[in-house]
């Protein structure tokens, strides 16, 4: 058995040029490759920063390429117009304090003349420095920190204190510090924006700035303005030398990132002209061999050179040893020129490709097998499926996603290992798919999580029992994998695989196992955004797309190729034709929401009509809706591209009870094929009403639909059955009415026992978020029944601006709460307290509407909107109203109602057992009456 890598999953290189060109084995070409990866791993960790109050690279060779091209970077005007500026500023601090300076006349003079000789000659070093080219952030550092000092110090002011004067001798007025603070700024703000100094060195100049100014102005008697009046300024100074330093850090860090992606990718195209020069190399050696070689046959045969060339095949003259040879794969599908072809980078990047169904159906066969290990899975992945290296088929993939083309390919190959666990669940499959392998040795599943913990008394805390299990929330990973593998129905994803037909029991099932491999090997290929196909005009339009339009939906995509350029996926091409028949409805657009299903969320026409109308057209059995929720699920599994840990997204990052409801739902859909929309719909209401309520007898009556929905819509929570019950009847009949619509044409649901017309017409409501509104109070009775009353609400709300119509009865429209669903009751009924808001339903279109939140100002708007086209109508929701006809009393509700709730349903069914008898005997005695009058006659 072949060892697998042990790096993390990438696509698989080739043995290198140098490898090759010494004839060394393949073993040693990839060890070479392998020499690579390290040296590639090393450079990669070169460029990696530290980050925090000092920036810099964790490798000190990179750190001090950076800092040697920052100061080849450093343009020489920058510091001529900074030390121009210095020197400006400087003259004009001198000429503001001559006259002054004229009053007194002593050592101080000759103080702030040197000091300000000191300052010019620096400013002019430093402007000699740039222009022979040894401008470096020292000296800039070094020419800023002494240009401050010298500032402070060509102080007049302070040259008086420094030789025993008190200052108030020089100045006729009042004397301030505003020059000199300015110059200061100046000096510390151009620093760092002017020169590309490293924030770990430049922070000596606000630094400086601050010590400097403090320690010759604070003390007594050294600033004009006094102590006080310093220590403002010195805080001021702080403040800009920080906001000015903190600006600098933000762009050397993006600069830094920028520099080594920058320096990588030249790494990288310096290795790739390398490389093409040893390709040259040895293309031109080639060529000259091949020019021997053709000068000697043609001096051997008398033939002219590249007149002909014989090539014989050792194996098919050699007959005697014919027995020894394994039969040849597959010839592959030549790509024949194709007439207006959908995008040329696909096709040229398979071109000559095939699949090789031969290791294909090896996979299928050998998938159950216990000797068949996921490294050998993977080993033949690659090999089988040429799809795969379109994930890299230029250098920069972007896709759809947004996520890079390696991304998608180990979600591919995740959602390929899910296949691989969920096919072995009589084995080591749930282990595989709840814990994953161990990726430090030859990828062997792992039997437990690694959760344990060492106790203070060296003993070993045992894993949580699933009885003791915590909120999904609040488990750590190995806490929800141990959760996972010990609670989950693993029966029911063994029904999914064997009402998909997957099984290795005979051809038919080995064919549909190929099948589901090689649709979740290309299924992801069109996020590739470069491979996306053109519509072209023999086929327009298609699914919405004209002629000449790219197809950026990449289900949409890749059904299109499949039909029209099935020669472009090579996997598929060679499949048998009832699996490409299941494979191309796993494609269909079929606008099913899991979740409205799950949670009786929408009405049957909205979520299901679509679904029953693809099945129709494509023929479709129950298998092969099955085959799409497996593939589905195996897709969504492998989501988190990381294939060596299990199905990270179901495990780790998907509540497990909503999985579970999820599985369960599935056969239920699947009785499509053979059941009308709101058969199916009310079937599985009913079973899951057995499942979670099996204590409460199966609703009947004009309320069933409400009461089903209701139950599904809060997780088969008994308290909605007592809150429903305990409405007042208005919003308890309106509930019951709305939540009955199918939305289906000519369809009703049988278990209600009446023929109220209400029921009958459109278009059917969808509350999309209504789950989500119930569901937050499932466990607070008082407020789960004013929930009911806000959805009965906006039941009433939309049904004024879509009035029931016979004619609407196939019809659906939706209505959002998104905005409602996320506020508490107080916040609905009061949602701005001292502003006049009001709850509007706004509708945007035909078959759309939204519950905004708006102000009562605006309501003039929305009817002049409602007077111009698109007549932009509105009804605004009275929850405060229909919240006051339930007094505090009457909002007190508890669970012992349900016994009042579970007698009446009996009364129902015994009315309606009543009833159905009566009928039965009417019925009878026409029949009777008939046959007497016929025998009479």
């Amino acid at each position: 058995m072949e060892a697998p890598p042990s790096t993390p999953l990438k696509r698989e290189r080739q043995p290198s040029f140098l490898a090759r060109a010494r004839g060394a084995s393949l073993a040693h070409a990839k060890i070479a490759d392998e020499y690579i990866k390290l040296e590639q791993g090393r450079s990669d960790a070169a460029v990696q920063m530290h980050t925090g109050w000092v920036l810099s690279f964790v490798e000190p060779t990179t750190e001090f390429e950076y800092a040697l091209e920052m100061d080849s970077r450093r343009n020489a005007k920058y510091i001529m117009e900074a030390a121009g500026i210095n020197i400006a500023a400087s003259v004009a601090l001198l000429v503001m304090t001559a006259n002054d300076m004229q009053k007194y006349t002593g050592p101080d003079n000759r103080f702030l003349l040197v000091c300000g000789i000191l300052q010019f000659m620096t400013s002019f070093i430093a402007i000699g420095a740039s222009n022979v080219g040894v401008l470096n952030e020292t000296i800039v550092i070094s020419w800023a920190f002494a240009t401050v000092v010298l500032n402070i110090l060509t102080s007049p002011w302070r040259a008086s204190v420094f030789y025993g004067g008190d200052g108030f001798e020089l100045y006729s007025g009042a004397a301030c510090d505003s020059a000199i603070l300015l110059i200061m700024a100046l000096i510390g703000v151009g620093v760092h924006f002017f020169f590309d100094v490293r924030t770990s060195r430049s922070m000596i100049v606000p630094l400086g700035t601050v010590l400097s100014y403090g320690a010759l102005s604070i003390p007594p008697s050294m600033a004009p303005e006094g102590s006080f009046q310093a220590i403002q300024f010195t805080v001021l100074l702080a403040v800009i030398g920080y906001v000015t330093w903190i600006g600098r850090y933000a762009i050397e860090k993006h600069d830094r990132a920028k520099w080594a992606e920058t320096r990588s990718l030249k790494e990288q195209v310096d290795k790739q002209e390398l490389h093409i020069k040893q390709e040259e190399k040895k293309m031109a050696k080639m060529k000259k061999q091949m020019d021997d070689m053709e000068a000697t046959l043609a001096s051997m045969e008398k033939l002219e050179p590249s007149n002909r060339r014989v090539r014989v095949d050792s194996m098919e003259q050699s007959t005697s040893r014919s027995h020894l040879a394994v039969s040849r794969p597959p010839k592959p599908s030549p790509v024949k020129e194709l007439v207006g072809i959908p995008n040329p980078l696909l096709v040229s990047a398979l071109k000559g490709q095939c699949a090789d169904f031969a290791v294909i159906k090896r996979m299928a066969t050998k998938i159950t097998s216990p000797g068949y290990s996921l490294s050998a899975f993977f080993n033949d992945a690659k090999l089988a499926f040429p799809e795969l290296n379109l994930f890299f088929a230029t250098d920069d993939c972007k896709t759809s996603s947004g996520r890079s083309g390696e991304v998608e390919y180990q979600r591919t190959i995740g959602a390929l290992f899910c296949v691989y666990w969920l096919m072995r669940l009589d084995g080591d499959g749930e282990n595989g798919f709840s814990y994953g392998v161990d990726v430090e040795g030859n990828w062997e599943v792992i039997t437990s999580p690694n959760h344990r913990r060492k106790k203070s008394d060296g003993s070993d805390d045992e894993p949580p029992s699933p009885s003791t299990a915590k909120f999904f929330h609040t488990m750590s990973d190995e806490e929800k994998r141990f959760a996972f593998k010990n609670t989950m129905k693993w029966n029911e994803f063994s029904d999914l695989v064997t009402m998909a037909g997957c099984h290795t029991n005979d051809e038919d099932g080995i064919a549909r196992t190929m099948a589901l491999l090689c649709l979740t090997s290309f299924h992801d290929v069109f996020k590739v955004e470069d491979l996306l196909p053109t519509c072209q005009a023999e086929h327009a339009p298609y699914m919405g797309y004209q002629e000449g339009e790219i197809i950026r939906d990449h289900d949409v995509a890749l059904s299109y190729v499949l039909i029209y350029y099935e020669e472009c996926i090579p996997s598929f091409q060679g499949l048998p034709d009832a699996a490409k028949k299941a494979i191309l409805f796993t494609q269909s657009k079929l606008q099913f929401n899991h979740g409205w299903f799950v949670q009786a969320e929408a009405p049957p026409g909205a979520m299901l009509s679509t679904f029953k109308r693809v099945l129709g057209s494509n023929e479709a059995s129950s298998d092969d809706v099955a085959i799409y929720f497996l593939h589905w699920l195996t897709d969504l599994a492998g989501a988190e591209a990381t294939p060596l840990g299990g199905a990270e997204k179901f495990v780790l990052r998907f509540p497990h009870h909503v999985l579970a409801s999820f599985l369960w739902s599935i056969p239920y859909v699947r009785k499509l094929v053979d059941m009308q929309e709101s058969e199916v719909v009310e079937d599985y209401l009913c079973s899951r009403w057995e499942r979670g309520l099996g204590h409460m007898h199966i609703p009947q009556g004009p309320s069933s639909m409400a009461y089903l929905r209701l139950a599904s819509m809060t997780q088969d929570g008994p308290s909605v059955v007592a809150a429903y019950y305990g409405l007042k009847s208005d919003d308890k009949r309106l509930l019951a009415v709305e939540m009955s619509h199918t939305g289906c044409l000519g369809q009703l649901y049988r278990c209600r026992c009446d023929e109220n017309p209400a029921t009958a017409g459109g278009p059917a409501i969808l509350v999309y978020y209504g789950p989500a509104l119930v569901q937050r109070y499932a466990f607070d009775l008082i407020n789960l029944r004013l929930a009911l009353v806000a959805l009965a609400e906006v039941y009433r709300a939309g049904r004024r601006l879509w009035p029931l119509d016979a004619k609407m009865q196939g019809g659906n429209v939706t209505i959002e709460i998104g905005q409602l669903k996320s506020m508490n009751m107080d916040a609905i009924l009061n949602p701005s307290k001292g502003v006049r808001d009001l709850w509007v339903l706004v509708q945007k279109n035909a078959t759309e509407a939204i519950v905004e939140l708006r102000r009562a100002g605006e309501i003039n708007q929305l009817n002049e909107e409602a007077q111009r086209p698109p007549y932009q109508r509105y009804q605004v929701l009275a929850f405060d109203e229909r919240f006051e006809k339930y007094s505090a009393k009457e909002r007190i509700v508890n669970l012992g109602i349900l016994h009042d709730w579970d007698s009446s349903q009996q009364r129902e069914m015994r009315d309606a057992n009543d009833r159905a008898n009566d009928a039965e005997r009417r019925l009878r005695r026409g029949q009777m009456a008939a046959f007497a009058n016929s025998a009479g006659k």
